[in-house]
């Protein structure tokens, strides 16, 4: 007994399937359809921090299993058929912005059809969890979460003027992405255009007009390398987040550019069928350009605090084993210190220090001793002003009040929101050149604003009793010292108030300006401060 099933009643992809799952013809009959497709895989989950982009791949990952296992890492095989024409009659590639595209690859595959990916691509893609669109689209996907190198795939046929522009953009220019969204360029953003128009944003996403369809036949493949501090800015002036731009805007390999570009086309080659034409784009061949880091053995053990082996020559043996397990290359060893070169996609290694990390963690920081200091550290504790705002900060506590931490950003309409006059100097606030969003776009001069802020937060969640304050700095210009850093005062700030009943044993008592005065008078007593009063005052002061 057997049942006819979709694509989608399996799990292999979401929504409602067009019709039953058709597998492979080499399909062996009564297979299990869990192991057909690996519907038992394991997926891991990897929290990959900014400074190592070259983990935003499966290879990456693989690498450093292998050195952590001392297993050898696999490479792909790739196997390119050249059959067409020199890519030279079909496609011309200008950069007119080297500094932001310092190297731009490509090639061109011909006679291709444009369909459903198969199975294995379609169910790899979703434990990735990326939506399957069509071979192509699919293949450009997949290579970029194996390699780390995304790609872009254009129709080759609706390119105008068969030459590709690597240029900033033009004054007024719009695209129309992929998303369906029409975008106003701005000025000096990178695009990629042909000799009309831009047809992608470049390292973010490609443009709708010449996007693969089911009429494509023939496709150009890009494979680049974008300027990083400049694809980040782009991604913010957008609003626009892709896997793309994710990896570009951290700094991808500066040579994994052609590895990539032939793992895709071999795929291509082998799924539609299509011809690849002779040769390859390349504008710069020679982007990578490493500098020698000198490591020095005795400075490893000393960092560490111990020897990783039984004597120095066995160390030394180690280290160069973890150095090179990683990629590094060993150019010369010079007795007290070897010469290292990092490998392409190692961009964060760029100090001796760097390589000590990078043994300590692949030998293991749970294999290091802990030692003594051999050194005296001479400690002298807290000022007599920080020892008095920690003794406020008790009372305060002790009084009942919780403490808060908020922002030190504020929006420009909290002056008014918290009515202070036009001509009082609180409005003459720093402006912060690139804000998160427009309501933390100044430094705040006035920390009221900030609690009035929590106040409002735990009100419209039901808390009938509030009692907070906030030890924290307010940030004042100098009027004589134009484009100065601001002179920042730390104030304590404090708010109460109660709109309901509270609990048990907040019935009996209400709060009042008298319930201020008395906390005031606790800490003014506490800190055996004398000949205080109190005088009425008007806001702001």
């Amino acid at each position: 007994s057997g049942m006819l099933c979709s694509a989608s009643e399996l799990g292999v992809e979401p929504g409602k399937s067009p019709g039953i799952l058709i597998l492979e013809e080499d399909t062996a009959l009564g297979e299990d359809i869990r192991k057909i497709i690996k519907f038992d895989d394991t997926i891991f989950d990897f929290e990959i921090h900014s400074n190592r982009p070259d983990l935003m791949s499966i290879i990456g990952i693989a690498r450093e299993v292998g050195a952590i296992t001392n297993h050898k890492l696999k490479m792909p095989e790739i196997k390119i058929k050249e059959e067409g024409e020199k890519i030279e009659k079909d496609i011309t590639v200008k950069i007119k912005a080297e500094d932001l595209c310092p190297r731009y690859t490509g090639r061109i595959i011909k006679g291709i059809k444009v369909e459903e990916s198969p199975l294995w691509l379609k169910w790899k893609l979703k434990l990735l969890g990326i939506r399957a669109i069509n071979n192509i689209v699919d293949i450009t996907n997949f290579v970029m979460m194996e390699t780390g190198q995304p790609l872009h795939a254009f129709d080759l046929d609706l390119i105008k003027g068969k030459t590709i522009l690597v240029r900033r953009s033009k004054p007024g220019e719009t695209i129309f992405t992929l998303d369906n969204v029409e975008r106003q360029l701005p000025a000096n953003s990178l695009v990629i255009a042909d000799i009309e128009e831009p047809i992608a944003i470049a390292g973010i996403m490609g443009g709708k007009h010449s996007e693969i369809n089911q009429n494509t036949k023939n496709i150009f493949l890009e494979s680049a390398y974008f300027n990083p501090l400049n694809n980040r800015k782009s991604t913010i002036k957008y609003g626009l987040r892709t896997e793309a731009s994710n990896r570009f805007e951290k700094g991808i390999d500066k040579e994994v550019q052609i590895f990539a570009l032939d793992r895709a086309i071999d795929l291509i080659n082998k799924i539609t069928s299509g011809k690849i034409s002779s040769g390859t784009i390349d504008t710069n061949k020679k982007l990578f350009n490493p500098s020698k880091i000198n490591l020095r053995i005795g400075r490893v053990n000393k960092i560490l605090g111990h020897l990783l082996e039984e004597d120095e020559l066995k160390t030394k043996k180690r280290i160069i084993n973890i150095l090179e397990k990683l990629d590094f290359y060993i150019e010369k060893d010079q007795g007290e210190y070897i010469e290292i070169i990092p490998p392409s996609f190692r961009g964060d290694v760029e100090r001796e220090i760097d390589l000590i990390e990078e043994i300590a963690r692949i030998y293991g920081y749970d294999k290091i001793k802990p030692s003594m200091f051999q050194t005296t550290i001479a400690q002298e504790g807290k000022n007599f002003r920080l020892k008095v705002i920690d003794q406020i900060r008790e009372i305060l506590i002790g009084c009942g009040l919780n403490e808060v931490i908020t922002y030190s950003f504020i929006s420009p309409d909290t002056f008014d929101k918290i009515r202070i006059p036009e001509e009082s100097k609180l409005r003459n606030a720093l402006k912060i050149k690139n804000p998160i969003l427009k309501d933390y776009s100044l430094m705040r001069t006035s920390i009221i604003s900030s609690l009035l802020e929590v106040v409002k937060w735990n009100t419209n969640r039901q808390a009938e009793v509030v009692k907070i304050f906030e030890v924290g700095k307010i940030y004042l210009p100098y009027a004589s010292k134009i484009n100065s850093l601001p002179k920042e005062k730390i104030i304590i700030t404090g708010v109460i108030t109660k709109i309901g009943r509270g609990d048990l044993w907040e019935k009996s008592f209400s709060l009042d300006i008298f319930n201020v005065k008395g906390i005031i008078e606790v800490i003014l007593q506490d800190l055996k401060v004398k000949n205080w009063e109190v005088v009425p005052g008007n806001h702001p002061t």
